[in-house]
C-alpha cells in the first residue's frame, strides 16, 4: 500500500483543529443569541461555550479514533 502524502495528513490534522474551533464558536455565538432572545445574561454564552466546547472534544475524540483504527489496519496489511 502506498504511503500517504504528507499534505494529505496535515489537511487532516488542520481540519480537526478548525472542526474544534468552528464548535466552540458556534456554541457562543448560539448561547449570545439565545442571551439576547430571552434576557438570560452571561448564562447563554456559558452553557453554549460549554456545549460547543464538549461537542469539539467529542469530534475530536471520534476523528482520532477512526484514524488510528485506518493506520492500525494499514499496518496489518503490510505484515
Amino acid at each position: 500500500m502506498a504511503k500517504e502524502n504528507p499534505l494529505v495528513t496535515y489537511a487532516k490534522y488542520s481540519a480537526i483543529g478548525i472542526e474544534f474551533a468552528v464548535a466552540a464558536i458556534v456554541g457562543v455565538v448560539g448561547g449570545s443569541y439565545v442571551d439576547s432572545y430571552f434576557g438570560t445574561g452571561p448564562w447563554g454564552v456559558f452553557i453554549g461555550s460549554i456545549l460547543g466546547l464538549a461537542s469539539g472534544f467529542y469530534r475530536l475524540v471520534t476523528v482520532m479514533q477512526e484514524m488510528s483504527t485506518r493506520r492500525e489496519q494499514q499496518n496489518n496489511s503490510k505484515d
